[in-house]
């Protein structure tokens, strides 16, 4: 049986091509009413938030930042109520923007709430404004510099909806449907875990690290200690740590590679394709230069080994995020070598021990950089751990990249799906 009727009618949505001619578009006025319960008192403190298109749980007394007081001005939800964030429109496009409430809480007020009206199903029109979501329907909405919309914006919206028999069977073939899906890349995300954890391994089985403080033991598993034919000095003497910008102060403004934080990867790749003038970046951000090795500082990137051995710059130059430190090897030090000590599981692990800063903006500070003691072996035996390292992880990177793909394509037929199932193309 067909979830649509057999004829369609031509859509008055510029989003959706058709859809059945028994369907119903009305503002979303009609479906929707805005909920506004201060959280007066204190009377609620299961603490939510909207992730992803997910509504999740927060830690209440670990929130940083908030006194207790300010939990007032959250806004009490129910379960089957709705959640959207409209805000900051113009400058965030990748967010999933909307999610059903599925316990009492508490949200920002920030977010707009809203509830359901009886006759329509709360789990069919969650589901209809994740594929507004995906066609950037939310997008036309509100104003203001970084455009904003509100409820009395968002209820003149469209809104599709079929028969109540016909919202039921929708919800019911998703969510089977979606859970099969949501399975495999879960299953898909374990594997790119255990292939980030193979990589680090290797690594630290090649690059032998293992002498920093005597009051500290990081448990490396069965990776054999550093040969004692290797030399041992601390990285103070080996690099120039946070070089300083006076080394380009000779230049012309000419163009430079430009690194925010997202363009550098956990496996040290490098995205160079932002590019900007050497004025409007010489103060201000973090200087580096082809053959430099950048480690980022802050949490979680740094426990996520973030960082990568820089090469390919315009001009030989590269300026980016002030969470980098930056090392520039003195000699005696291949560059990859070094970056490859830099993600050494005893490293990072003993870097996150010397972290300091409040939560959620904890660093690792420059002096532990520099008192690392780095073990290495000559440069020659050096060229051969790179040699067979690059070799390594670079097949491992490749089945990261390829199970990667697998899942963009895998929530690319998800959204598909409810786009199919919300416009009546869907047959059960």
């Amino acid at each position: 049986m067909s979830i649509a009727s057999a004829t369609t009618q031509e859509s008055q949505l510029p989003w959706f091509e058709d859809y059945p001619e028994n369907w119903e578009v009305k503002p979303a006025r009609a479906y929707l009413s805005q909920t506004k319960i201060k959280n007066d008192g204190l009377q609620e403190k299961n603490l939510l938030s909207l992730s992803y298109g997910k509504i999740i749980k927060k830690d209440i007394e670990g929130y940083f930042g908030l006194l207790p007081a300010s939990f007032e001005t959250y806004q009490i939800v129910a379960p089957g109520q709705i959640v959207l964030r409209l805000t900051d429109l113009q400058n965030d496009k990748k967010s999933l923007r909307s999610a059903l409430v599925r316990e009492r809480g508490i949200i920002t007020s920030a977010y707009v709430a809203v509830k359901v009206e009886r006759c329509y199903k709360p789990e069919y029109l969650n589901y209809l404004l994740r594929a507004y979501d995906k066609q950037k329907v939310f997008y036309f909405l509100g104003g203001g510099v970084r455009q904003t919309a509100d409820f009395s914006d968002f209820k003149k919206l469209p809104v599709l909806c079929p028969p109540r028999d016909v919202q039921e069977k929708i919800v019911e073939y998703l969510d089977n449907k979606l859970a099969a899906i949501i399975e495999v890349i879960e299953k898909k995300k374990k594997l790119i875990e255990l292939l980030r954890q193979q990589r680090v391994a290797v690594i630290t089985e090649a690059v032998k690290q293992s002498e920093y403080r005597k009051d500290i033991d990081i448990d490396l598993g069965n990776v054999s200690s550093t040969p004692k034919s290797w030399n041992r000095k601390r990285l103070r003497f080996l690099t120039d740590i946070n070089p300083k910008r006076s080394k380009v102060s000779n230049l012309e403004n000419i163009k430079v590679t430009f690194l925010p934080m997202p363009l550098v990867s956990e496996t040290g790749a490098l995205d160079l394709s932002e590019e900007k003038d050497l004025n409007a970046v010489y103060s201000g951000y973090t200087y580096f230069a082809n053959g430099d090795v950048i480690v980022a500082k802050i949490t979680p990137c740094f426990e996520n080994y973030k960082g990568a051995a820089v090469r390919g710059l315009l001009n030989g130059v590269g300026f980016g995020s002030t969470e980098f430190h930056v090392l520039r090897p003195l000699g005696e030090l291949n560059s990859r070598f070094l970056y490859y000590v830099t993600m050494n599981h005893f490293f990072r692990s003993l870097g996150e021990l010397e972290m300091h800063g409040s939560a959620g903006q904890q660093r690792v500070p420059t002096l532990f950089i520099q008192d690392f003691i780095c073990s290495y072996p000559d440069r020659g035996e050096q060229d051969e751990i790179v040699k067979h390292l690059d070799q390594e992880t670079s097949r491992i990177d490749d089945l990261i990249e390829k199970t990667t793909e697998e899942i963009e394509k895998l929530l690319e037929f998800k959204a598909s799906t409810i786009y199919s199932a919300v416009t009546g193309r869907i047959k059960l």
